[in-house]
């Protein structure tokens, strides 16, 4: 550590305080700097209230700057004011190769789909259609190109059409080098007439930004951390929230919290947050159940005060509700969440978990099928057959319950419902020996099942339905008192 002058605030630091500002000014999370320092979290936020106080700062970026002012340029990481925005994004021209031109403009009507459904996702900025159009004519060099708009990553591609199918190939295009990040193939039937559009720009979009996200990551990865701001954090969160695992959710959770750090009005890292409490719940991760029920609510709360008419928000305040067994209030926040966009996968399989425990059965696997077709390149798509499998169980379809499962099993192997689901469904459908096979290759995976806390976290199944559930898995031999064999 460098001493500081005796004139200077520095000099009212203690060694521990000035370690932890230290650490916060090279890009370390709270959690990892109570990991280095062997301390609590809790003991890293009341050390930095304390530098905050010193130093006079409100801020996580403000105390950092004005420590490094005090300090001087020794080692000095880069200022605040030089992290890096999130990405900008140009969507270019769709060629159109069909053998029968129309007049009908489909390729302008698709970019202009692709361009709104990107903006509903609030993730980047999107340029306007007639800022990327007229660059494009002017300007074939993708990498001139992308210095002229001022973007980092550039979309387009072509369409085929026929009396039969519509294919349309898109490519993500990085606007540093011009290299093709990813391409991608999308079809859909003609005959499908206003739903085609819908269809192809769904799939283009929901594919492209978890692809996005993926290279966003991997780059991330490869910068200073002293250098990360809410946008790194926050990138880096969704990456580990989506791997569906105790530890990734717990890291993730802590990304978004260092994230809202460094910009409180991001609704992003409050979604988040909200959703890994959720994680924590549903896979049986957490000790306190009510402790996380509350986490979802304040983080889902806290996205809806920032921004109501943000889909991710009234997601987040859907699962809140949800779990408090309000479902009116829940219903009324996931129609408002597709409503803003109608791309939101999680509130339409939520939305239709809640119609089906309303025994509005048809309505629910109305709302599954019509999202299986918006989601066919989509790699959150297993969440729409988990949600089906869930619904067929409570029809007592359990054949098709079983199927559906293992079939979103391919997209989560590690999920605990899944595998629970499949549990209690084979032993009500008498298939003993299968599911005592299933139960031990459950419990072996996941050592802390525990079978009596399905009452809390199955707050979107019916009571009737809640107990065939446990009936299955007690068949199975998973006791209701705890894990293990009885």
């Amino acid at each position: 550590m460098i001493a500081a002058q005796n004139d200077s605030p520095l000099s009212s630091l203690t060694a521990r305080q000035t370690e932890v500002v230290e650490l916060v000014a090279k890009g370390f999370t709270n959690a990892e700097i109570a990991q280095l320092l062997k301390v609590s979290i809790s003991t890293v936020k009341f050390h930095l209230r304390a530098v905050f106080a010193v130093l006079g700062a409100s801020a996580r970026t403000e105390a950092v700057s004005t420590y490094l002012a005090y300090k001087g340029p020794d080692d000095e990481p880069r200022a605040a004011s030089d992290r890096t925005a999130p990405p900008r994004i140009a969507v270019l021209s769709f060629d159109d190769w069909s053998a029968r031109r129309t007049r009908d403009d489909f390729c302008g009507a698709l970019v202009r789909e692709v361009i709104t459904r990107l903006s509903l996702q609030r993730l980047v900025p999107v340029l306007s259609l007639g800022t990327a159009q007229s660059h494009w004519r002017g300007c074939p060099d993708p990498v001139r190109l992308g210095q002229d708009l001022g973007v980092s990553y550039l979309v387009t591609g072509s369409v085929r059409r026929s009396r039969e199918h519509c294919v349309a190939q898109t490519h993500l295009l990085d606007a540093a080098t011009g290299v093709h990040l990813w391409d991608g193939e999308f079809r859909a039937r003609t005959r499908n007439g206003a739903g085609l559009l819908e269809a192809i720009a769904h799939g283009v979009v929901a594919s492209l930004i978890p692809r996005m996200i993926h290279i966003e990551r991997r780059r991330v990865a490869e910068r200073d951390r002293r250098t990360y701001g809410a946008w790194e954090f926050a990138v880096l969160g969704c990456w580990h929230l989506e791997r569906t695992s105790r530890c990734d959710n717990e890291k993730a959770r802590g990304l978004f919290e260092s994230a809202l750090e460094y910009d409180p009005w991001l609704v992003l890292p409050h979604y988040g947050i909200a959703m890994s409490h959720y994680n924590d719940l549903m896979q049986q991760w957490t000790r306190d159940a009510w402790a996380s029920h509350r986490g979802l609510v304040q983080a889902s709360q806290a996205a809806l005060d920032i921004d109501p008419s943000d889909f991710r928000a009234h997601t987040a305040s859907g699962f809140a509700w949800m779990v408090s067994r309000d479902y009116d209030r829940a219903i009324a926040a996931l129609r408002s969440a597709i409503e803003n966009n109608p791309g939101a996968v999680r509130a339409r399989i939520l939305l239709a978990q809640i119609l089906a425990l309303r025994h509005q059965i048809s309505d629910a696997v109305r709302l599954l099928s019509e999202t299986v077709r918006l989601t066919l390149q989509d790699p959150t798509r297993w969440r729409v057959h988990a949600a089906l499998a869930l619904i067929q169980f409570s029809a007592k379809d359990y054949d098709s319950a079983v199927r559906s499962a293992r079939h979103a099993q391919l997209g989560a192997p590690l999920d605990v419902p899944l595998a629970a689901l499949i549990v209690s469904a084979l032993s009500l459908l008498g298939h003993e020996d299968e599911a005592t096979r299933e139960a031990k290759q459950l419990l072996a995976r996941f050592p802390a099942f525990h079978s009596e806390r399905w009452d809390v976290l199955l707050r979107h199944v019916s009571a009737r339905d809640r107990a065939r559930f446990l009936e299955g898995l007690r068949h199975a031999g998973l006791s209701k008192c705890g894990c293990g064999r009885r």
